[in-house]
């Protein structure tokens, strides 16, 4: 089930009671007690891209239905909005888009191989 881009974390949260605890752990993981350094720009975007993956591969994958389907942009701003140390750096949805905006555009200046690994059982 998609959820609405706009909506607000209080609502998702009512709606996906599961949200809350799996955003927390994904603070604690990838933002809780780091630098403050490594809390801005493209550093802070690796974290939350890491976080995101973490979400959809450890939460989603195993709790089908318990979480709304968000894309990274929204899954960066519901970080952000969970996280008090980062709530006091981004105040603005615009702030997150700009920095969501920047990092993408800074992704396509990194080279970037890859490799599919199939497993015939």
């Amino acid at each position: 089930m998609a959820a609405d881009e706009s909506q607000p974390l209080n609502r998702l949260l009512r709606s996906y009671p599961k949200l809350g605890d799996a955003l927390q752990d994904c603070c604690e993981r990838f933002i809780d007690g780091q630098p403050a350094e490594s809390l801005k720009g493209s550093a802070l975007c690796f974290r939350l891209q890491e976080a995101y993956w973490f979400f959809l591969d450890t939460k989603v994958d195993r709790a089908k239905g318990h979480f709304p389907s968000i894309s990274q942009l929204r899954f960066f701003s519901l970080m952000i909005e969970s996280s008090e140390v980062l709530r006091t750096c981004y105040r603005s949805p615009e702030e997150v888009e700009r920095l969501f905006h920047d990092f993408r555009k800074h992704l396509k200046t990194i080279p970037r191989n890859g490799v599919v690994l199939f497993d015939e059982k």
